[in-house]
């Protein structure tokens, strides 16, 4: 006797204690649908648990996915908000030609989406994670789509091609936990905790990695999120990592994003992004913007204005690169055209003596002061930092308009020069700026 056989025996004889009008035949057959029940079942527990335990693991998105696959028996794709594809099962796998493209390329075309948008089951899917079937007229295959759910956004979708095996009541309840063991992954990517669904944010975020090279690859990707790339745009960058207080971090966060709520914003590695085109640049004298950092103490870095998006990740290193250099700075807004000479400054004093391009007037300057313990080389900086604007310079500095100008002359008689050449001014600046990089 089978362990089947003896399954029966046991329950046949238990029932007909109870009930001896029972068929046996008909036990026969319900024992079977039990046993079968309790198989399908088990195999669900020991899948989910299997999907369960790569957060435990650590495992990664990839590794998620094909997993997935193998335990649904069937191809799958993850896609994020944008439809960019985050990763996929074995290749070959699949062979729907649509999704053999996409993949190829590496996010869905704007055709593609575009048909898509139009596909019923699409356009009244739930708002959850509970996967719903799609059909289409261009294919055949079925597709069973789960959406990736995180703090109630939409981040993307898992979609299962219906190759190998049949969907059933089991490939709905998989794809579900599925779906659960993604989004926490995702959730913990700092980049994906804190982004709205929106089709522009992975966009972004990709631009920001310097992910993206190809100028055709960006035009499609920014039509199918109706991002307008003929524009003059400059990066707000609000620094939020020295914010300690959960708080404090909260209110503001909560502040800039209802500020710029009509602006295309990402959160990018701790620190809040905003693209800002050109004709809306009054924004940053806001008072109220000026007021909440002035008082968080937050500094916000401003890149120089550009039209080359697909550069994105350099003007936001330019933007950082004023965050970190803004000591003594006065305003909350650091502008990296104020900084432009040292980078240049960064960029090139590994490769060359920077000494060598410096006036030695200044260093005469330097000199006179050591000796009279004056402060005519602060002085001079302050003026030509003010653009030699007389008033702008002794408010800075905290002097009587007839003190700066005694200074004024007696800085032009030591370093034997009127100030009164643009281009020599510049020489001059230049080395005041290489001085206090390499002192």
């Amino acid at each position: 006797m089978t362990e089947i056989d003896y399954g029966i025996k046991d329950i046949i004889e238990n029932f007909n204690i109870m009930n001896k009008n029972i068929n046996e035949e008909d036990l026969k057959v319900l024992v079977h649908y039990i046993k079968e029940t309790i198989k399908k079942d088990y195999r669900l527990v020991e899948s989910s648990a299997l999907l369960l335990n790569t957060l435990i693991q650590g495992k990664g998105i990839k590794y998620i996915v094909e997993l997935g696959s193998e335990i649904l028996n069937n191809p799958v794709i993850l896609v994020d908000s944008a439809y960019k594809i985050i990763a996929h099962s074995k290749k070959a796998e699949i062979e729907e030609k649509f999704w053999k493209e996409n993949i190829e390329k590496g996010y869905c075309s704007y055709e593609f989406i575009k048909e898509v948008k139009k596909i019923k089951e699409v356009k009244q899917a739930p708002n959850s994670n509970y996967p719903f079937v799609v059909t289409c007229y261009a294919s055949p295959i079925k597709k069973m789509v789960s959406k990736v759910i995180i703090d109630h956004r939409c981040m993307g979708n898992i979609i299962v091609l219906e190759s190998k095996k049949n969907f059933d009541e089991e490939s709905f309840k998989l794809l579900k936990t599925l779906s659960d063991v993604i989004s926490e992954k995702l959730d913990k990517n700092g980049n994906y905790k804190n982004l709205k669904g929106l089709m522009y944010e992975n966009l972004f975020l990709d631009l920001l990695e310097g992910n993206i090279k190809n100028e055709n690859i960006l035009k499609e990707r920014a039509m199918s999120c109706d991002f307008n790339l003929n524009k003059d745009y400059f990066i707000f960058c609000v620094q939020l990592s020295k914010i300690e207080e959960k708080n404090k971090l909260k209110n503001l966060y909560s502040f800039i994003q209802e500020k710029f709520l009509n602006f295309k914003t990402v959160y990018y590695k701790e620190n809040f992004i905003v693209l800002i085109d050109k004709i809306d640049m009054s924004i940053i004298e806001d008072e109220d913007i000026k007021t909440i950092l002035n008082k968080n103490n937050v500094y916000v870095g401003i890149s120089d204005f550009f039209s080359d998006i697909i550069n994105m990740k350099k003007y936001y290193n330019q933007s950082l690169f004023a965050l970190k250099n803004h000591k003594n700075y006065d305003d909350n807004l650091i502008k990296y055209s104020d900084f432009k000479v040292l980078d240049l400054i960064y960029n090139i004093k590994d490769k060359i003596n920077l000494k060598d391009f410096c006036q030695n007037s200044v260093y005469k300057l330097i000199e006179y002061d050591k000796n009279k313990n004056t402060e005519y080389f602060e002085t001079l900086k302050s003026y030509l930092k003010n653009n030699m604007n007389m008033i702008e310079t002794a408010k800075s500095m905290y002097l009587h308009r007839n003190t700066l100008a005694y200074r004024i002359n007696k800085i032009k008689d030591i370093i034997d020069y009127d100030l009164n050449d643009g281009d020599k001014n510049f020489e001059i600046y230049f080395t005041i700026k290489i001085i206090e990089e390499i002192k």
